[in-house]
């Protein structure tokens, strides 16, 4: 049956930009808005420039279709690059450096940005640096003429120390206006901060300060991954400590002076293992607005790894390695736990993995204690005419919809949707299906390559998201040259509106080459 498309109009194209598609296999017909965000070679608003690839990428994607991107361009002497909002169809600039906007409040040249971080209240966490030096600065607000300040190197003392802000200072998440963010003060003591502006900042963690909690030991290592960090301000994230920075900790809480242990190494059981069985290892993974988190935990020999999460109450796990059966591969056990997990706001989890014997890969769900397989290599990819090979890029969003990107074993590669409580795949794009990239009928081009990598900390983690609870969703595009054409990428917005029947699932497949994909 067809699948059928609606037309989008965009003011940063002449005309809408419209995908040709035809879906034999699926049940039900499933409309696609699919509308460019920002296109290489398209001019960089405010300036006589032009967007180059590959320095355009997503920063993030809200609940009211709102976009932010980060982009470069051609400069002299040096390249010029710039925070990008988009709304309605129209691209803004937030912050550029082409030595034409100062950073605000301060005086000086913008000489540097980083991808912002988008909440769903439509604020953006925009990092820059300014002046000759090119001292950080972090700012939060809906446009460049509500940015507020949040800090800057040189600027006030950080909270709890009487040092300014030093060398630096890096945002890390942005949920409902709550900014989570590194710093570094003192004797170059890495710290962790969250605030909704510069007056009301709160410390989480500062290397050679915070204690551990029920321990005579202070973090001596703030650097680890991402943290996350949720609505109401409670951020979760990892230390390491001990006599020599080697012990590890997953610590969550609003403040350093509230701060609670999930989990450390060496000293708590491993949920569900013999009594005495401690980790050697721990790591965050996801939070959601409940509170409620999933994380990683290893123990014994290399290779015994596990997820575990909190969202019935006390640490359970959700598979452990070499003991786990694995849904959809009899008689097999989980070997080995790959990336990309998140948690929804009703709890899922969502994960990839390995089994042990046949090293078959697969996309698994944990609800309420019931693991399920969603997809599992080997098996036929709905609406291509392949088979599932390799799995990357999996995305939930509050009410519990995921997506998942897969390779095929014909080397192509789909996008796929699975509504909240089903198991149900159906395709939508696939390799070789023709895009009018611009809209009027003279660019007609096959997809070549797509990008959607996995948001860190979950849907409701503060993270750059891709996918929102509406089932919009932002996808990085590329295309071959054509006829008298130049290759191409672009930074694409998209929404899944199945019809309303009791179909659960419209899939999503546009297909490329992921440069991650491979194992």
């Amino acid at each position: 049956m067809m699948l059928t498309l609606r037309r989008c109009r965009a003011a940063i194209v002449s005309l809408p930009l419209a995908l040709v598609a035809l879906l034999l296999d699926a049940p039900r017909a499933v409309a696609i808005d699919l509308e460019p965000v920002m296109l290489q070679y398209q001019a960089v608003p405010g300036t006589t420039g032009f967007f180059h690839a590959p320095s355009i990428t997503v920063s993030g994607l809200n609940n009211s279709r709102k976009v932010v991107t980060w982009g470069g361009w051609p400069g002299n002497p040096f390249s010029h690059n710039g925070i990008f909002i988009w709304e309605n169809g129209v691209l803004t600039d937030l912050l550029r450096n082409d030595d034409v906007q100062n950073a605000p409040g301060i005086g000086q040249p913008v000489v540097q940005t980083q991808p912002g971080f988008l909440d769903h209240n439509g604020n953006v966490a925009a990092p820059a640096s300014f002046g000759v030096d090119q001292d950080d600065v972090n700012y939060i607000g809906p446009n460049r003429a509500g940015l507020a300040f949040i800090n800057r190197v040189g600027g006030a003392d950080a909270p709890g120390n009487t040092d300014p802000w030093e060398p630096f200072v890096s945002v890390k998440g942005n949920n409902n206006g709550q900014m989570v963010f590194y710093g570094r003060v003192g004797n170059n003591d890495l710290g962790l901060w969250r605030g909704t502006n510069s007056a009301n900042l709160v410390r989480l963690v500062q290397e050679d300060v915070t204690l551990i909690p029920n321990t005579a030991f202070v973090v001596e290592d703030a650097s680890f991954e991402t943290p996350c960090i949720t609505s109401t301000g409670v951020a979760l994230f990892d230390v390491g400590y001990g006599p020599s920075g080697d012990e590890e900790a997953v610590l969550v809480g609003t403040s350093d002076a509230n701060l609670q242990v999930v989990a450390r190494t060496n000293y708590l059981d491993v949920p569900g293992l013999p009594a005495g069985t401690k980790f050697t290892g721990v790591q965050k993974e996801a939070i959601n607005n409940a509170g409620h988190i999933v994380m990683g935990g290893d123990w014994g020999a290399f290779g015994n790894s596990g997820l575990f999460t909190t969202a019935r109450g006390l640490l359970e796990p959700v598979v452990l390695s070499n003991i786990t059966n694995v849904p959809g591969v009899p008689g097999e056990k989980f070997d080995w736990l790959l990336s990309s997990v998140t948690i929804s706001g009703n709890d899922d989890i969502f994960f990839t993995g390995e089994s042990d014997v046949s090293a078959t890969d697969g996309v698994y769900k944990w609800s309420n204690g019931v693991l399920s397989a969603l997809a599992t290599e080997g098996q036929a990819a709905p609406g291509a005419n392949s088979t599932f090979k390799f799995f990357n890029g999996v995305h939930t969003n509050a009410a519990g919809d995921m997506m998942f990107v897969a390779e095929l074993a014909d080397e192509n590669v789909g996008l796929w949707y699975v509504a909240a409580g089903t198991t149900t795949l159906v395709r939508q794009l696939i390799t070789g299906m023709n895009v009018d990239v611009l809209g009027d009928g003279t660019d007609i081009r096959p997809i070549a390559e797509l990008s959607m990598p996995g948001t860190f900390g979950g849907p409701q983690g503060g993270g750059q998201l891709r996918f929102n609870d509406h089932g919009d969703f932002i996808v990085e595009l590329a295309f071959e040259a054509g006829v008298n054409t130049r290759p191409l990428e672009g930074i694409y917005i998209s929404s899944v509106i199945p019809e309303p029947t009791t179909l659960a699932l419209a899939s999503l497949a546009a297909v490329a080459c992921i440069a991650s994909r491979r194992r």
